[in-house]
């Protein structure tokens, strides 16, 4: 993360391939610098689907609170994986504090789960998770029902984090949600919620995500495939490995990572 090469960067964003554009975009997501967030800001709306998803998933890196519009708009609006790689931002956002100055940003949040996608939904939850949010009054949604069996895994996760931390900021019933969250480490299937739902606090950040992805049989490095990449606190990075089959991720949250095909991912149920 080398200043100095920050201009040849951009430079590599405005070129004609989109792979080489998409990766240079992913490389400025590292810069808080006003030239790599000008180029991201104007790579969110490009015309190339990858393209504009590499820039929406790392806009939440050094982004601010100006950005929530669009990124909510994206969320909302955006073409798949685009929303998802919105959604994944505004998490960011939240973990690090800067959707607290936005104006209903719980509220906002809450519109996401209009989307059947388990990635937006995810990382709705994560962010009011990150805001010691309440249950949603529009769409009436609790981060209770969320936990409920018939919820994707990924969902569920999310959900525990964002029950633990709502009752500990007062913003849901404490006793309710312990006996909620109690039952999910006896009863839930996955290790990765039950493990999430006996947590007391959000992971701590200042890790690294590094991760070479396979296929299924360990073999075959997929290089260039839509990835999602589940974090520890509940949020996802949907993205496009590059031509090493490489994704990384700054200030990670500590815990177990996982990669999910996205693309053989089932919606969540109404």
């Amino acid at each position: 993360a080398d200043p100095d090469v920050v201009p040849a960067l951009v430079v590599l964003a405005e070129a004609t391939a989109p792979s080489r554009r998409a990766a240079a975009l992913r490389a400025l997501g590292a810069f808080d610098d006003p030239r790599a967030l000008a180029t991201l800001r104007a790579a969110s709306v490009a015309p190339e689907p990858d393209v504009a998803l590499a820039a929406l998933g790392v806009l939440g890196e050094h982004g601010t609170a100006g950005d929530a519009p669009m990124l909510l708009e994206a969320a909302t609006r955006a073409r798949w994986p685009r929303s998802a790689g919105a959604a994944f931002s505004l998490a960011r956002l939240a973990r690090r504090g800067a959707l607290a100055h936005v104006p209903d940003a719980p509220t906002k949040l809450c519109a996401l789960f209009s989307s059947r996608d388990v990635y937006v939904r995810a990382n709705a939850a994560s962010a009011l998770a990150a805001l010691g949010a309440g249950a949603c009054a529009t769409p009436a949604l609790s981060p209770l029902e969320l936990l409920r069996p018939q919820h994707a895994e990924v969902v569920r996760l999310a959900a525990a984090r964002w029950a633990a931390a709502a009752a500990r900021a007062g913003s849901l019933t404490r006793p309710e949600t312990e006996r909620a969250l109690a039952r999910c480490v006896t009863s839930d299937t996955s290790v990765d919620v039950a493990r999430a739902c006996a947590a007391s606090e959000q992971p701590a950040r200042g890790e690294v995500a590094d991760v070479v992805a396979y296929d299924a049989s360990g073999r075959t490095l997929r290089a260039g495939a839509l990835l999602a990449l589940r974090l520890s606190d509940g949020s996802v990075l949907v993205a496009r490995s590059d031509a090493n089959a490489h994704v990384r991720l700054e200030d990670a949250p500590r815990g177990a990572l996982s990669l999910d095909d996205p693309l053989d991912t089932p919606l969540d149920p109404h």
